[in-house]
């Protein structure tokens, strides 16, 4: 099955302005294939390309077919294809293969589903000289190459044409992945959907002259040169992504990072034209015991975040979010967000569990998050329909934790493989907290807990 893209519409994905960030330049010339290395050998088919370790060829109806080496180690094919020149390369060992050394904008990437394996394709305008499509696979690099203007559904085609050459099972309906764009700080996406490509930036900030913490500004300009911007409640972004979620024709804004000591917390941001809009807490903040301090004229306003954790992956309509989680011990792990169906919020899925990395056969794994029963409490076994206890001494781990009303369900396995569940109940009131079985303090249950800090 291959996933369809959003809307329908894969000439919108690619259109210029969907998504880019800038790489460095160099003075192009007026081949479009500059700086061509020496020597470039024709040669008669694709077939004279193993010796290089690459399996490539033109799309099976192009024409005008031609084929050459460069080094011994690139291989490389022109071609016509539905009335469009292309020039395709790729190599075992070398990277840098387009030959292109114009200014490089990535719009998106597409990613094509193959029989077992996916690859994802970064699409980059040239200036206004043509468009080039990158991807990687096994170790071996390609480049597809057309210059001037072309048709974004020929593109594609050609693209796939190309890789059902050297792959099994390509389809021909690529799907849009997200834009990360955490590593440059900075991108170039259709927030809004008008078609023009909004400037995104991201840069962390000194609090130290006000006396905060520091913080990071998000910075949207606009078509006209409008400058909209959000200051958020993060030290630096861990993850910054651009996709569009729920497949409306705008793209969201997905940012995760430390708050203050691995306190990750995310934001969900849209932009609507006129202004940034943040998606709303998922637990609304209380404000009513804060103390009222002076606070230095001028001093930046930071926003509450969509949510608690950080932002693992995007799904087409759920994000998969790491969280750490206080009970019976602090531990880090995954579980699945959802949209509000009637509003602009995020929350936890209710039927979702957070599911813990934990290696049963991993020595420090049982030495840092292991636990020791040091009393009798009830347990239920998988395959069994009664209650039953531990022996005291038993090593358990939590391995997946869910909510079942008002208790937690604790899955753990034992040193010798068994499997089943703790119900555990969670206080919080003004004389007592933390974690209850069966009516039992947790730390009368196990001899020690990992608790952080």
């Amino acid at each position: 099955m291959i996933k369809k893209i959003a809307k329908g519409a894969l000439a919108l994905l690619l259109a210029l302005g969907m998504a880019g960030c800038t790489s460095g330049t160099t003075t192009p010339t007026d081949s479009p294939i500059a700086n061509l290395p020496n020597p470039m050998v024709s040669v008669d088919s694709a077939d004279a390309f193993s010796a290089a370790g690459v399996n490539i060829d033109a799309p099976a109806d192009a024409t005008d077919v031609s084929y050459y080496t460069i080094s011994g180690t690139l291989a490389g094919v022109q071609f016509t294809y539905d009335g469009e020149k292309y020039t395709y390369r790729a190599s075992a060992k070398d990277d840098n293969i387009s030959g292109i050394y114009y200014e490089l904008t990535a719009q998106c990437i597409v990613m094509v589903e193959c029989d077992g394996f996916c690859v994802d394709a970064t699409v980059y305008a040239a200036e206004d000289k043509g468009k080039l499509v990158e991807w990687e696979h096994d170790g071996i690099h390609y480049a597809l190459w057309h210059a001037g203007d072309t048709d974004d559904e020929k593109l594609t085609a050609a693209l796939t044409g190309v890789m059902a050459r050297t792959f099994n099972g390509v389809q021909s309906d690529p799907v849009s992945a997200s834009l990360d764009f955490s590593k440059d700080g900075e991108c170039e996406v259709d927030l809004d959907g008008d078609g023009l490509a909004e400037k995104v930036s991201i840069a962390a900030q000194s609090g130290e002259q006000y006396m905060i913490q520091d913080y990071c500004t998000l910075s949207v300009k606009d078509a006209s040169g409008a400058e909209h911007t959000m200051n958020l409640q993060i030290q630096w972004a861990t993850i910054a992504t651009a996709y569009d979620f729920d497949a409306d024709g705008r793209t969201e804004l997905f940012i995760s990072g430390d708050m203050e000591s691995d306190d990750f917390v995310s934001y969900v941001i849209r932009f609507d034209g006129s202004e940034l809009i943040l998606a709303a807490p998922e637990v609304p903040y209380d404000n009513s015991g804060d103390m009222l301090i002076d606070v230095e004229p001028g001093t930046p306003q930071t926003e509450e975040p969509s949510f608690y954790g950080y932002i693992d992956t995007v799904n087409d309509g759920s994000l998969t979010v790491n969280q750490t989680l206080d009970i019976l011990g602090t531990r880090g792990g995954s579980t699945t967000y959802l949209m509000d169906a009637d509003s602009f919020r995020f929350a936890k899925d209710p039927s979702a569990p957070w599911v813990f990395r934990f290696d049963t056969n991993n020595t420090e794994d049982w030495e840092y998050m292991g636990m020791e029963t040091s009393a009798e409490f009830p347990v239920r076994m998988d395959g069994t329909q009664e209650d039953a206890t531990l022996p005291i001494g038993t090593e358990i781990a939590i391995t997946e934790i869910s909510l079942d009303g008002e208790e937690y369900v604790c899955r753990f396995v034992t040193r010798a493989g068994e499997e089943g569940t703790i119900r555990v109940t969670f206080v919080n009131t003004d004389t007592d907290y933390g974690c209850y079985i069966n009516g039992v303090s947790e730390y009368d249950c196990f001899t020690v807990l990992h608790y952080a800090g």
